[in-house]
């Protein structure tokens, strides 16, 4: 019951019932007399009415004192109480009731304070216990949390729906945006922009088809229970190339519940093995010109003995000359080598062939608009080292370039020994293809529908120390085909496997990983309860309180609450050009000149950004209707309609505390207990909404308020949720 009805059924209880009560009595009286005395009663009134109305006057002043002195006594002092003990006990164990009203109930006040006091120091003690308990865990942990954050390579948990659940500092700095991410037309970002976060899905940051075909390729190993388990792929991360490898974690059952993605800058690794087969080409081209020229001049020599003596000693000078020549190209040529390192990094793993082939029918056959089979080989002829994701959709480039240049779409994978060299065939019943045609194909980038490569057909086949091969069919019995001479290995080489999977018992249990089960964002997140959804509190500064005529924003921050923890790692923060001036009683109050926006984006380019980072959480936010109306403003010039659900912790705290009058920042944060950092800035008010969100939490609960749709249908009745802007 908020305080307007409270104070309702006081007046009515206090004043207007015994009124009531006086006048059933008074006409019962007046009923009973006789005419001439109710005559004569009724005359006195009109004989001194002056006296009479002031009479009534002072009788209804010393009414209304009365009440007021009981309402301010009693009535008020009780409900501040209730609410304010709820305080203690709920949310601010260091929170003090002020004593007010009658002597019994400031005694009360002081009694409890006493025991909040008590209480307090009870609490503390039992916490220096835990925590002096925990110091030894808390030590590794922090060690290991660490270790984690500065690991050279990136690193995302997710679980089996493709949830991140963690990350680590370099994963978020591979994946930071850059300038070129955002359309400049459409101001939206691209895939790659997408915020690395708790709670966000890897599909956003990363293509789905390698996600899942990882995730199959996983599966497939532990069900044939191989030794090597993980899965490896290369993505393209704005001018980064990144090698990842993804490792499975198993629950108590050994099913599989998540994966692990290692992430490994290989740009430079990619740059230098570029360089290293261009020196080896060249240095090839040299010396074969070199030796060439050698073996000229002595066959000439040779063949001619009795040569003019000057000539004789053109082709001796010519000899010795290509020698030196020869010589510096392999000094310089080995020096430069040995500057740099031929470790490509390219994600290669041994494979058998059987095993192989039976990998890229399952995969091809999954596209429509062709048939494949496998012709029959014998069981095995080797092993191979491939990236099967590249190698699947290269073979599979090849087969439409096939299809389109022949019209035919009937296929068979055959397996052939071919010297040190294993032959993957392309067959086909039509005209053989050209090797002019095969060339051109090889320059051009791996594409296949949706999914595609940074690498054209000939770097792919390059990285893989693989050739192609067109060959025309002679008769029935050879028919066309194209062959992929594969180097043969007889046994794997012995490189580091990921052989054992991510086990419970092999984490350390010090870490609160239970996140593997969290319900995802679905249709029903009105159902939700609030201390399981995801959220994003913000706030803006603007250039004035007139929204509705031309004030801009000028500053927008966020910080994310997941699994009712402040993420303070995940925070949104950006000037915003308002492309006009800020007038200077607003800089007073936030701070923000001209100068320090001038060379910040515009808000069409900032909101795009904003959405993203929003995207499946629940927005809140202190006066919401403010800001979001400020949002809604801008809809026509950046296209995006922010829908999430909204809550706004003025209204919340309406709800938590409707006896108190004060639901300002500063005042909800003193009666919570929450410290105001950087006031009147996005960022340190978007905390400090966050910080109090939280609290009222647990408060919110107490009142039967525990999902979304409670809080939006309680925040819905109260006198705030009626201003606009």
């Amino acid at each position: 019951m908020n305080r307007t009805y409270k104070t309702g059924w006081f007046v009515f209880i206090s004043f207007i019932f015994p009124l009531l009560f006086f006048g059933i009595i008074v006409f019962i009286f007046w009923w009973l007399l006789p005419p001439s005395e109710k005559r004569l009663i009724t005359g006195i009134p009109f004989l001194h009415l002056k006296y009479f109305l002031g009479a009534i006057g002072v009788l209804l002043l010393g009414l209304g004192l009365i009440l007021e002195w009981l309402w301010y006594r009693y009535v008020l002092p009780v409900s501040r109480l209730s609410v304010e003990a709820a305080l203690i006990k709920s949310s601010n164990p260091a929170h003090r009731i002020e004593p007010s009203g009658s002597p019994d109930l400031q005694k009360l006040c002081r009694i409890i304070n006493e025991w909040a006091s008590q209480r307090e120091s009870e609490q503390a003690d039992i916490e220096t216990r835990i925590t002096k308990a925990r110091s030894e865990s808390e030590t590794q942990k922090n060690i290991l949390a660490a270790f984690m954050a500065e690991l050279p390579e990136g690193v995302i948990i997710c679980n089996a729906s493709g949830k991140m659940l963690f990350y680590n500092k370099q994963a978020k700095l591979l994946f930071a945006a850059r300038p070129n991410d955002i359309d400049p037309k459409r101001h939206r970002p691209e895939r790659s922009y997408q915020f690395v976060g708790l709670g966000r899905w890897i599909n956003d940051v990363i293509d789905p088809h390698l996600v899942q075909h990882a995730v199959d390729e996983i599966k497939s190993k532990l069900e044939k229970k191989e030794s090597d388990i993980a899965a490896y792929f290369i993505i393209s991360q704005s001018d980064r190339m990144l090698r990842v490898e993804a490792v499975p974690i198993l629950d108590h059952l050994r099913e599989f519940s998540g994966f692990v993605l290692i992430f490994y800058d290989i740009t430079a690794a990619l740059q230098v093995d570029g360089r290293a087969q261009f020196l080896w080409q060249t240095l090839t081209h040299d010396v074969r010109s070199a030796v060439t020229s050698i073996r000229s001049a002595i066959e000439t020599i040779l063949a001619y003995p009795d040569m003019a003596a000057d000539r004789k000693k053109r082709l001796e000078h010519l000899i010795h000359d290509e020698t030196l020549t020869l010589g510096k190209t392999l000094d310089d040529t080995m020096k430069e080598y040995r500057g740099c390192c031929t470790d490509s990094r390219w994600p290669l793993v041994f494979i058998k062939d059987r095993n192989l082939i039976n990998l890229l029918e399952k995969k091809i056959s999954e596209k429509p608009g062709f048939e494949l089979t496998v012709a029959p080989s014998r069981p095995s002829m080797g092993w191979v080292r491939v990236d099967t994701y590249s190698m699947t959709l290269a073979l599979m480039f090849m087969i439409n370039q096939i299809k389109q240049a022949t019209g035919v779409n009937r296929f068979t994978l055959q397996l052939k020994k071919s010297g040190q060299f294993i032959g993957l065939d392309i067959i086909w019943k039509g005209a053989a293809i050209k090797i002019e045609h095969l060339k051109k194909w090889q320059d051009q980038p791996v594409v296949v529908d949706n999914e595609r490569l940074a690498f054209s057909l000939k770097e792919v086949m390059g990285y893989h120390h693989m050739d192609i091969g067109s060959y025309p069919g002679k008769d029935d019995a050879t028919l066309p085909h194209i062959r992929i001479f594969m180097p043969v290995f007889t046994s794997p080489e012995p490189v580091r496997k990921r052989s054992v999977a991510i086990l419970p018992e092999s984490r350390p249990e010090f870490f609160d990983f239970d996140l593997f089960h969290q319900a995802g964002q679905d249709a029903e997140v009105d159902r939700r309860r609030l201390d399981e959804l995801s959220y994003t509190v913000f706030d803006t500064e603007t250039t004035g309180l007139d929204i509705s005529n031309g004030d801009k924003i000028v500053s927008i921050a966020a910080v994310r609450i997941v699994n009712a923890k402040i993420l303070m790692d995940e925070q949104f923060n950006q000037l915003v050009n308002p492309g006009r001036k800020i007038p200077a009683t607003s800089t007073e109050y936030h701070g923000i000149t001209d100068d320090m926006v001038i060379d910040q984006p515009v808000v069409e380019d900032v909101l795009p950004r904003f959405y993203r980072f929003v995207d499946e959480t629940v927005l809140v936010a202190h006066n919401a209707a403010f800001d979001m109306r400020l949002l809604e403003i801008n809809e026509p010039y950046t296209g995006l309609k922010f829908d999430n659900p909204v809550l706004d912790t003025l209204l919340l705290s309406a709800v938590a505390h409707p006896s108190l009058a004060d639901h300002d920042l500063e005042h909800i944060a003193k009666r919570l207990g929450v410290k105001v950092r950087d006031r009147h800035t996005a960022l340190g008010d978007a905390i400090t909404t966050a910080t109090i969100f939280l609290k009222l939490i647990p408060i919110l609960a107490q009142m039967g308020i525990f999902t979304l749709k409670d809080a939006r249908d309680a925040s819905q009745q109260t006198y705030y949720a009626r201003l606009k802007y």
